[in-house]
């Protein structure tokens, strides 16, 4: 048998035993307790008409009531303090002068109305002591201790928040639509019924507060728009606000999507002290990025570097190194993993001494594990004095001297190997660099080779020199014909006239009577047959153009000889 004792009938129990039991001489006895509380649970028991039978028990019982001294706001806001103080302690956080300033300020008009007890102040330390050391590391923590304000104060404001993370984190547009408006009216709606039993000033002091972390609501409540910088400067900080870190302050863990900041932070330190940077097995990044956690990997790292110092050769060492556990996920909007890891190596060769540029491109080149990467590496670092204007960018003659080393590990690596059948979306880089740093004719000689051994070889390489379109509306890839621009960036690179005899040779009835020029279709079976003759026909367009203007130079030749009175000798004996 279950006996249910109510609140009231123990209260009632607990002060009859006093009053029955407790007269000894010389004993007094302390009953801590909330008097309102007390006195409404007791008020069902001993009900009357005049509503207050609680209070009249407890008269009956207490001789000599004694109430609690009225505590001023500066002692509880010290108090609060106090344990904000004990939890950073215990989480071993030292905030800068600016962070401590920054909470002080935000927590005194949002929160200081809240803190009206002891116990609501010890409350809120206890709930930083918890969460803090848990995100230590890897959340702001001016932000999180202000977000844990509004979880103990304002429980519903923090759930709207919660909930709606793609309202609250990023920014809007500078030209707002009408998708953004409605937007705007639901942030307010949300954010007015989780504020309804909030006093006035406290809504006020609120919104300010929600516009220091949510910067996005500064155009709400306001016409202030962030440029699309910000994004970048909120998650270097870690801000809750940005949406690589907003879900961490809500979820008090680092998802397995995500990469912890600490955990990064400690390879960052491991590349620093690297002692054997041209060792590969013991490379710190090679067991700890993959190609899930690359991109993500490669930002925080950019976000760990001192861009005031020099010394980046183990860190460019380290990531070129691991070039090929990084993914090419290339889409047409897309910054992908393996370019953002490019531009990173760049960016820091670019930053060092301009006396050793040259020699950490070499050996970024060299310790690149795929020609992917080393081509694309080099794109990179193409930079001319006359095209960017930052100081430390390659000259000509460090460019043709860098192009020349790259150009010479690509012959070793291609020479007993087909590209264009290995790998198709080099071709036409690979041939840029052999011809323009390296050996045009090396490179023609390779091609014949190709081309003699393998009759799809021709169509390979002019396809290769077509560029890939992505449909903004799908994704989707494709390629179309080869127009004038494509043919005379391959001939830039090779002697056509070796494709053309190829084709020739391995596909005669194509070019017989080809008196216009071909259409590419939109079927893809046609595209191996309609390719070789679209090049047949810019070959022999050039071929004529060539003649015209050899017979054009013939002539200037001529009349010039004769005005300064070379006049040529001509042969009249047959002259009648």
């Amino acid at each position: 048998m279950s006996v249910l004792i109510y609140w009231g009938d123990y209260l009632h129990a607990l002060f009859r035993l006093v009053k029955l039991t407790a007269d000894f001489k010389y004993t007094s006895y302390i009953l801590a307790f909330d008097k309102d509380t007390v006195a409404s649970s007791l008020q069902d028991r001993y009900s009357t008409s005049q509503g207050n039978s609680g209070e009249a028990f407890l008269e009956k019982i207490i001789q000599v009531p004694l109430h609690l001294p009225y505590i001023d706001k500066q002692t509880l806001r010290n108090f609060c303090f106090q344990g904000v103080d004990t939890a950073l302690e215990l989480a071993n956080i030292q905030l800068t002068e600016e962070q401590a300033q920054d909470f002080a300020r935000n927590f005194v008009s949002a929160f200081d109305s809240c803190i009206t007890t002891p116990r609501k102040a010890k409350l809120y330390g206890n709930i930083l002591t918890f969460s803090l050391p848990i995100l230590k590391g890897e959340v702001n923590p001016v932000d999180l201790m202000l977000i844990e304000g509004v979880r103990a104060f304002y429980p519903r404001l923090y759930e709207s928040i919660r909930d709606n993370e793609k309202l609250f984190v990023g920014t809007f547009p500078t030209s707002s639509g009408s998708s953004y408006d409605a937007d705007k009216d639901l942030i307010k709606t949300l954010i007015d019924n989780a504020l309804s039993t909030t006093t006035s000033s406290n809504k006020k002091d609120l919104k300010e507060l929600l516009k220091n972390l949510f910067p996005k609501l500064q155009a709400v409540y306001g016409k202030m728009h962030y440029a699309g910088d910000s994004h970048k400067v909120w998650t270097d900080n870690q801000r809750i606000c940005s949406k690589n870190y907003f879900s961490r302050y809500f979820g008090y863990s680092v998802s397995p999507s995500d990469i912890s900041d600490v955990a990064v932070t400690q390879v960052f330190q491991n590349i620093n002290n690297w002692d054997e940077p041209y060792n590969h097995q013991t490379n710190p990044l090679k067991d700890f990025i993959t190609p899930k956690n690359a991109e993500k990997v490669i930002q925080k790292l950019r976000s760990q570097i001192d861009w005031n110092s020099d010394g980046y050769q183990p860190l460019i060492l380290s990531i070129a190194q691991v070039g090929d556990i990084i993914p090419d996920t290339r889409t047409f909007l897309s910054f992908n993993p393996l370019v953002q890891s490019v531009v990173l190596i760049a960016d820091m060769i670019l930053n060092i001494n301009k006396n050793e540029q040259i020699v950490t491109a070499k050996l970024a080149l060299d310790h690149a594990p795929t020609l992917k990467y080393q081509t694309e590496l080099f794109r990179w670092l193409y930079h001319s004095e006359n095209e960017n204007p930052k100081p430390n960018c390659f000259s000509l003659k460090e460019r043709n001297e860098l192009g020349n080393h790259l150009g010479k590990r690509i012959f070793s690596d291609i020479e007993t190997i087909d590209i264009t059948s290995e790998q198709p979306d080099l071709v036409s880089c690979i041939f840029w660099i052999l011809s323009e740093y390296v050996d045009k004719t090396r490179l023609n000689n390779y091609v014949e080779l190709l081309v003699n051994s393998d009759s799809q070889a021709a169509y390979r390489i002019i396809n290769a020199y077509i560029p890939t379109l992505t449909s903004l509306t799908n994704g989707t890839e494709s390629k179309k014909g080869l127009d004038e621009s494509n043919y005379r960036y391959l001939s830039n690179h090779l002697d056509t006239s070796i494709i053309f005899e190829a084709i020739k040779r391995d596909l005669p009835t194509l070019i017989i009577n080809l008196n216009e020029y071909p259409i590419l279709k939109s079927r893809d079976e046609d595209r191996e047959l309609i390719i070789p003759q679209q090049f047949v026909w810019w070959y022999r367009k050039e071929v004529i153009r060539n003649q015209y203007n050899n017979l054009k130079y013939q002539q200037f030749s001529v009349i010039s000889a004769s005005k300064n009175g070379n006049i040529p000798f001509i042969n009249n004996s047959n002259k009648q």
